[in-house]
C-alpha cells in the first residue's frame, strides 16, 4: 500500500508538458513583403475582459516585438495590431492534480506604412501542464503566452 501511494506521489510531481497551435493565414504576406520586412511597432487594440493584468499590454506588445525583432529583419517598414480575443491562465490546482493549460488567441494584423493591410493571421497557442514541475512552468502565464504569441506569428508570416 505505501509503495502505491509513494509511486502516486511521485508520478503527480512530475510534470508533462505539451505545445499547440491552432494558427492560419487569413491574408498571408506577400514572400516580397515577408522576405524584407521589419516590425517597427506593436500595439495592442483589444484585451479580453478577464484573465490579463493591468500591465498586460504593455508586457505583450515588448514581449511580441522582440520575438519579431529576431525573425522580421529587413528594410520595410510594417506596423502591427493586435486584437486579442481570447486569455486563459493555468489554475495551479488543476496542474499539480490533472492537468491545466495556459492559452491565448488572437488577430494579428501587419499594416505597411500607408496604413494598408499586407497580412494577417489567426494566431493560437497552448501550453499544457501537470505536476508539481509543471505549476511552476506555467506560473509566468503573461509572459510565457506573450513570447508564444510572437514565436507563432514569426513562424506564420516570416516562416521562422
Amino acid at each position: 500500500m505505501f509503495k502505491r501511494a509513494f509511486a502516486l506521489a511521485c508520478a503527480m510531481t512530475v510534470a508533462a508538458c505539451a505545445s499547440g497551435t491552432g494558427s492560419a493565414a487569413i491574408q498571408p504576406l506577400p514572400p516580397a513583403v515577408a522576405d524584407n520586412a521589419r516590425v517597427v511597432s506593436v500595439n495592442v487594440v483589444n484585451t479580453p475582459e478577464q484573465g490579463v493584468s493591468a500591465g498586460f499590454e504593455a508586457l505583450f506588445e515588448g514581449k511580441v516585438q522582440a520575438e519579431l525583432s529576431e525573425c522580421a529583419r529587413g528594410s520595410r517598414p510594417l506596423t502591427l495590431e493586435v486584437s486579442l480575443d481570447h486569455f486563459d491562465r493555468a489554475n495551479p490546482a488543476m496542474t499539480w492534480l490533472l492537468a491545466d493549460q495556459n492559452s491565448i488567441t488572437g488577430i494579428a494584423r501587419l499594416k505597411d506604412e500607408t496604413g494598408t493591410l499586407v497580412g494577417e493571421y489567426l494566431i493560437k497557442r497552448t501550453f499544457v501542464a501537470s505536476g508539481l514541475v509543471g505549476i511552476a512552468l506555467m506560473a509566468q502565464a503573461e509572459d510565457q503566452m506573450s513570447q508564444a504569441f510572437g514565436e507563432e506569428l514569426c513562424a506564420q508570416a516570416f516562416g521562422t
